[in-house]
């Protein structure tokens, strides 16, 4: 009974606030509903669920102050004989009330995007992304109110951040963001695949501030002077800190666990993921070798000029900063990264000479040596091979092949240095012509490590060596040619049932398709013979 009459109240109440606590959520949800009707064509997949995550929160926000405006008003809060119920229960029950009415709004919104704007995305997951970003943006404004008895005040600190995340966000803090499912759809495969974990700690954020609005309520009214005003400043400036931290961290983990797909562009994520937070110097959170291997040294990073003089001295300077990062913090996280870059660097330094191919050739080396389980020791086995390679010395290359291929087999890179390697050794116009014995060796390595996507591959290069004329190795020859197109067929049997194939299936369809048909080309001339 008791809590049928505390809703009855607050029901009326909520009723009686005045038109514009209606007016203004319609509106809004009303423009956003025309603009989207003249963008139909501009709208993907991400669009609605951004419209979700951001349109909510803040008519929320709106709405949660004012639903309490009267007992900021009338000073109710410091009145216990008129509150004969806790505040924080008058404040779950009124903004519950206004959160249906807000979310039936997002409901109908999102029902439109998906059946008359034909627009394929999931609505129930996207509510529920903006219902953790509406709990948290309401509870911000309702603390703030509560804590300086003024609702304006309270719709000012959820309207900054707000307009702070719609602007910068997911670029601060992938994690703590009220748009993280909209960033995810929109980028699939950048740091915001976390994005559940990151609604979580949202909803778990909002709890809080709900509990602290409840004993701020609680409290006598603070007392505006200027000790107040500097402590909400400090208070706000740690706030900031640990927003901008958090999210720096967590993007350099996010980096760290993804540079085996990253690879050549693993420094240049580091250093992108940085430029948000402009002259902050963020990258000492991560020690003192992550300022010289970014470049991020001191409040202020230069930027080069567009000419090629000024392409050459940035250059020149990310290779010492990088000679500082690997040598002079051997033992860091990112020695193994820097000397990678450093020999992928000087290799291609447009006035590199001897001294710098050698160079590049001692940073890879030592790159393989003390770090062998790195993510980036097999691309500089490549590379190394690659370099021998171009220079003609093809036995260092085979050897580079051969550590490759023992200590990462079936890896991408064995599988392009191999590659590499054999188009050198059975080129006829290569100095001293094709070496045809070498190159049988290291294609039966390539097919005892091969995966089943490069086998068949393989094994149609092993028969064609064994064809040859100079070596003219018949029956072997016909037995790896008939094994590169029964495995061929049999990758493409496996892969011809997707659904819904993509680029790389798509792909290795046609590659299929193309050694089935080289290797039967073969077979007929071979038994023309």
């Amino acid at each position: 009974m008791v809590y049928r009459q505390l809703l009855r109240y607050n029901a009326r109440i909520c009723t009686g606030l005045g038109p514009w606590l209606i007016v203004v959520p319609v509106a809004a949800t009303m423009l956003v509903l025309f603009a989207l009707m003249a963008m139909t064509s501009l709208i993907r997949e991400a669009t609605p669920v951004l419209i979700l995550e951001t349109l909510g929160p803040i008519l929320m926000a709106f709405v949660g102050v004012n639903l309490l405006r009267p007992e900021y008003q009338y000073n109710a809060l410091e009145t216990v004989l008129t509150r004969p119920v806790s505040f924080r229960v008058i404040l779950t029950v009124r903004v519950f009330l206004g959160a249906l009415a807000v979310l039936a709004l997002q409901a109908l919104l999102a029902l439109f995007m998906q059946t008359v704007m034909h627009k394929p995305f999931s609505a129930g997951a996207g509510l529920l992304a903006a219902g953790a970003s509406m709990v948290f943006l309401t509870a911000l404004a309702v603390a703030v109110a509560a804590a300086w008895r003024s609702p304006t005040f309270g719709f000012v600190a959820a309207a900054a951040f707000w307009v702070l995340d719609l602007l910068l966000g997911p670029s601060l803090n992938p994690l703590f963001t009220l748009r993280g499912y909209s960033a995810h759809l929109a980028q699939p495969e950048a740091e915001f695949g976390a994005w559940v974990w990151g609604k979580l700690a949202v909803l778990v954020a909002g709890l809080i501030l709900i509990v602290l609005a409840g004993k701020a309520a609680a409290r006598p009214a603070i007392q505006r002077s200027v000790r107040r005003y500097v402590q909400t400043a400090v208070a706000l400036t740690v706030i900031l800190v640990a927003y901008t931290c958090t999210g720096v961290v967590y993007k350099v983990r996010w980096g760290e666990a993804h540079e085996e797909q990253l690879l050549n562009h693993s420094r240049l994520y580091y250093r992108t993921a940085l430029q948000p937070y402009g002259p902050l110097p963020v990258a000492y959170l991560l020690g003192p070798a992550f300022p010289p291997f970014t470049g991020r040294q001191g409040f202020f990073v230069k930027a080069s000029s567009g000419s090629a003089t000024g392409l050459v001295i940035e250059r020149g300077r990310d290779i010492e900063q990088l000679k500082v990062a690997a040598f002079g913090y051997p033992n860091s996280r990112w020695a193994d990264n820097a000397l990678y870059e450093l020999g992928r660097l000087t290799a291609q330094d447009p006035g590199s000479n001897e001294g710098d191919a050698r160079f590049s050739v001692q940073c890879l080396e030592q790159l393989v040596t003390q770090y062998p389980s790195s993510p980036f020791a097999p691309p500089a086995l490549e590379r190394l091979s690659a370099t021998y390679a171009a220079a003609g010395r093809l036995q260092e290359a085979r050897a580079a092949v051969d550590r490759l291929l023992d200590a990462y087999p079936g890896s991408l890179s064995a599988m392009d240095a191999g590659r590499e390697l054999l188009m050198k050794l059975t080129d006829p116009s290569a100095p001293g012509g094709a070496n045809l014995p070498d190159a049988l060796t290291v294609v039966g390595k390539l097919v005892q490590a091969a995966k089943p996507d490069d086998r068949p591959e393989f094994l149609l290069q092993q028969g064609l060596i064994l064809s040859d004329p100079t070596i003219a190795r018949n029956a072997e020859a016909i037995a790896a040619l008939q094994q590169a197109d029964s495995e061929a067929a049999a990758r493409v049997q496996a892969t011809a049932s997707v659904q819904q194939p993509d680029a790389d299936v798509i792909n290795l369809l046609r590659d299929m398709g193309d050694i089935r048909r080289r290797a039967k080309e073969a077979l007929q001339r071979l038994r023309a013979r």
